[in-house]
Parts: structure tokens; C-alpha cells; sequence
């Protein structure tokens, strides 16, 4: 068997939110490609696990090793990066001596076919692993990191926030082609992503490996709650904060109109600390959910209603893998090769989108057919083989 090393920048547990499930899906991906994996990774104080969940939960790769940081963002760092450095903060705060370190001493004592870095956050380790290693080096690419903080100062009204998302976008921009110009390949979710680093390195191989979702079993159908929008989302994530502001600020009133006994459903992880629920106007704020499939099933229709944003969102196609119609913005689809009033409703403004609801809410043979045409596009385009036979070809 063929032996790989895997280095993340976060352990991927518990996986319920798209980038955990993204990198605990890949582990699982190299296993049945039959690779022996090594995966070497941050533990950050964001998403702490404790060793011995570590070691039970991920036992099926052959070694798991973690050097734990403090990511948290703070104004004196904040505040220093600004004044004092031009790299970008988000990235700057990954940085670990002692995780180069443990880098540094597994590629010595290790042969491996190649290494695989999980996402631009992990990727400040790459001139570590250059210097100690000749084999292939390949990035996954979750998203177009500069390209989602760009949106949001698009989207941000306080000229002092604009400006220094601006100046984010920018320095996050210059480091994120200069890791990846620096890769032997590039992994992408996305073909939307694909294509745009196609352009900017047309020397790299670009390989498109689609996040693997299973569909729903009959046995796995929910009573559904009557009238009911569901939204599931982290709130750590900014671009999720805005897109469910517009959503109830602009379409949710326009709904309940047309609809009085329609209820909008909120869950994630944090997500009681920006909403709260008010029944005057149909709102449930659910909170974070052990089982987002569960949460799916139980809504007649969910939403992702994104403005800023990059690379795919797996909740998307989640919803459309339970067979419950989606309705979301031409951002929130992106990536994504779905046709809008086919196997997803996309629209941008509060009208349309509200609109696309009270039909799918109204309409038994609409939300049909677009919950079975969304089904089917899963089935076709995010099945596990086709990201298996990929994988086994990079060694």
C-alpha cells in the first residue's frame, strides 16, 4: 500500500460543518483509495478536540498527530498585523514553529507517494514541506479565499469595515496564488474554482474532486413540519451572519404575507447568539444540530441565501441529496452545475426569492419535481467512484 501524508488545519470533528466534513470526507476518500494515511494537524482553539475523541473517531487512518494553537482572533493582534506586517491575519494566525517542526520530522522518517495540504490555511506550511521533500505536493482548494472577503466588503455599508476588508482581500489575494502557484497540483471542489486557477496557472494540473454526498433512503423520511423554511449554517462564518440578515430583513415578511402559518427554522452552531426566535413572525431559532441531514428532512424547503462566499456550499447539496428543494442566490449555487427551475430555484433579489418560496411552499408538483431533479443531479455529479479512481491516480 502506498503511504501519504495529509496536513490540516483544524481536526475535522465533530463534522457538521462544511469544511470539517470536506476534510473529514477526503481522510475517508484516501482509505478506500487504499492509501495508508499519516495526517499531521493544528488542534485550534476554535474547534478543540480532545485527544482521546481524536484517536476513537479517526482510529481508520495509521497515525493522527496534532499541535494545539491559539487561532482566536484580538484586536492587539489584530492591531499589530496591520501596522507591523503585510501577510494576511487570517492566515498569520495559523502559524505554528512547533507544527513545522512535526512536519519537518515526519517527512525524514517517512516515505511517502506524496503530500496532501487541506485547504490555503494549512498551506503556510508548504515551504517546510518543499525543503524537506521532492515529492509531489498537492493543495485542496475549498474555496477562492480572497474572492469571499472581497464580497463582503462589497456588501459591507460602514466605509471603516469596507476599507479594511478591502485591504484583507488584497493581502490574502497575494499569499493565496503565491502557495499555489508553489503546488505540484490543485484539488478543487468547485469547477467554478477549477477554472478560475486554470486561468491564472495554466501550468499546474487542476484536478476537480466533488464532495461526495449520499442520497436519502426511503427509510430515512422525516414528517415534515407544515410550511416550513429551513436555514442551517455556522455563525462563525460572516457570510452566513449577512445572508440570513438579508433574508429576514427583506424576504421573510413577504412570506408570511402570502403564507401566514409559515414558519422560518434556524440552526448552527452559534447561531442563537445573532437571532433569536419570535413567534409573532415565525421565526425558530433552533440552535447548532447533531444531525444537519435530520434537520434537512424535517423543512419543505431550505434556503441559502449568500451574497459573499467562494467555492461550494455543501449544505446546498445536502438539502438537494434528502430531496428537499433548495432555494437560494446565483453565489450561494455557485460551483455548482444546476439549472435554476430545474433542479434548484436560484434568485437575487427579496422579490424573486420570496417568490420562488411561496411557490415551492404552494405548489406540490413544482417542489416535486425540483426535489427529484436535485436528487438526481447528486446521484450523477457527487458520487463516491468518480472521486476514488481520482485519488488513486495522483500516486
Amino acid at each position: 500500500m502506498r503511504k501519504i501524508l495529509v496536513i490540516g488545519n483544524r481536526i475535522p470533528l465533530p463534522a457538521r460543518d462544511g469544511g470539517a466534513m470536506a476534510t473529514l470526507q477526503i481522510l475517508n476518500l484516501y482509505v478506500k483509495a487504499d492509501y495508508k494515511v499519516d495526517f499531521v494537524s493544528l488542534n485550534t482553539s476554535k474547534h478543540y478536540v480532545e485527544p482521546n475523541v481524536i484517536s476513537q473517531e479517526l482510529n481508520f487512518l495509521e497515525s493522527v498527530e496534532t499541535v494545539s494553537i491559539n487561532t482566536d482572533l484580538s484586536l492587539s493582534g489584530l492591531i499589530r498585523n496591520l501596522l507591523f506586517s503585510h501577510k494576511s491575519y487570517n492566515l498569520e494566525r495559523f502559524y505554528s514553529s512547533e507544527f513545522e517542526k512535526l512536519i519537518q520530522i515526519k517527512l525524514n522518517t517517512e516515505d511517502y507517494s506524496f503530500i496532501h495540504i487541506e485547504s490555503l490555511y494549512a498551506a503556510t506550511v508548504l515551504p517546510i514541506v518543499r525543503k524537506y521533500t521532492s515529492k509531489p505536493i498537492y493543495i485542496r482548494v475549498h474555496n477562492v479565499e480572497h474572492q469571499i472577503w472581497e464580497r463582503l466588503a462589497e456588501n459591507e455599508s460602514n466605509w471603516v469595515k469596507k476599507m479594511y476588508l478591502r485591504q484583507m482581500s488584497k493581502r490574502l489575494r497575494r499569499e493565496e496564488m503565491h502557495y499555489y502557484s508553489h503546488a505540484d497540483g490543485l484539488l478543487h471542489i468547485s469547477m467554478t474554482d477549477l477554472n478560475f486557477f486554470k486561468n491564472q496557472f495554466p501550468q499546474i494540473p487542476n484536478f476537480y474532486l466533488p464532495f461526495i454526498v449520499e442520497s436519502a433512503k426511503e427509510s430515512e423520511s422525516l414528517d415534515k413540519i407544515p410550511f416550513s423554511v429551513g436555514y442551517i449554517g455556522s455563525i462563525e462564518w460572516l457570510p452566513n451572519v449577512q445572508g440570513v440578515r438579508w433574508f429576514k430583513e427583506n424576504v421573510w415578511d413577504n412570506v408570511r404575507v402570502a403564507i401566514p402559518q409559515s414558519v422560518f427554522r434556524i440552526a448552527g452552531k452559534g447561531i442563537e447568539k445573532q437571532f433569536n426566535s419570535n413567534n409573532h413572525k415565525g421565526i425558530e431559532v433552533v440552535g447548532e444540530v447533531a444531525f444537519s441531514g435530520n434537520f434537512i428532512q424535517q423543512n419543505h424547503v431550505m434556503i441559502v441565501p449568500l451574497f459573499s462566499g467562494s467555492g461550494i456550499r455543501i449544505k446546498t447539496i445536502e438539502a438537494m441529496s434528502k430531496g428537499v428543494p433548495v432555494v437560494s442566490t446565483t453565489i450561494g449555487a455557485q460551483g455548482l452545475d444546476v439549472l435554476s427551475n430545474e433542479n434548484i430555484m436560484i434568485a437575487d433579489s427579496a422579490k424573486d426569492f420570496a417568490k420562488a418560496l411561496i411557490e415551492l411552499l404552494t405548489k406540490e408538483e413544482l417542489s416535486e419535481k425540483i426535489a427529484i431533479n436535485g436528487l438526481k443531479y447528486v446521484s450523477q455529479n457527487h458520487n463516491e467512484k468518480q472521486a476514488i479512481d481520482l485519488l488513486k491516480s495522483l500516486g
